[in-house]
């Protein structure tokens, strides 16, 4: 069962003077005994809004060859009211302590990458640890770079009859950035 309750329990329409004043000529002029006429009559000796149904019965007994949006264009349409009870102060206090532990998870996670706490002696040897590391790597892909280029410098100085510097560092120079490419994929590789 609902708690919720309406003004008017279903759709009521205050009637314009022209559809009003037609009514009243038509109940007059009929001296019908069809329960719908009887509550027509009563409805409009008042001042109260009407309900929908009635003048929707009344349109398809005696106004089908015109349209019903038409013949009460000048009337008022009454919809039916949601009066909402006022909400229990228990049921409210539930809501807030809700709400104030919905809102703290949301920061919870919004900060939780973040370190509340200052870098202890462990933490920062870690942060030694791997800048030693990546110093490490560095130094070894300089160095095998430049074995690299050493390498097949001489080897194509001591393959080739005469000594031709240019056809050497050329070489070395493409043996290099081949070994410079090796070693970038390894490094970024590993780093990620």
């Amino acid at each position: 069962m609902s708690d919720y309750s309406y003004s008017y329990p279903c759709t009521h329409i205050r009637l314009s003077s022209v559809v009003a004043d037609e009514l009243r000529k038509t109940c007059e002029s009929m001296d019908g005994s069809d329960d719908y006429l009887i509550e027509l009559r009563s409805h409009l000796s008042t001042d109260k809004p009407m309900p929908f149904k009635l003048i929707k019965t009344f349109w398809e007994e005696h106004k089908k060859g015109t349209a019903l949006h038409k013949w009460i264009s000048g009337c008022a349409l009454i919809l039916p009211e949601v009066v909402v009870p006022p909400r229990n102060d228990e049921l409210e206090k539930r809501c807030q302590k809700l709400r104030a532990q919905q809102s703290h998870a949301e920061y919870n996670k919004m900060v939780k990458g973040i370190d509340k706490k200052v870098p202890t002696e462990a933490g920062e040897r870690a942060i030694w640890r791997e800048i030693r590391n990546q110093y490490i790597a560095v130094i070894n892909m300089v160095l095998t770079i430049g074995g690299t280029f050493v390498f097949v410098y001489k080897a194509v100085e001591y393959s080739l009859p005469a000594p031709n510097p240019a056809a050497q560092t050329l070489l070395g120079i493409f043996a290099c950035l081949v070994v410079a490419t090796a070693e970038l994929y390894f490094l970024l590789r590993d780093l990620s």
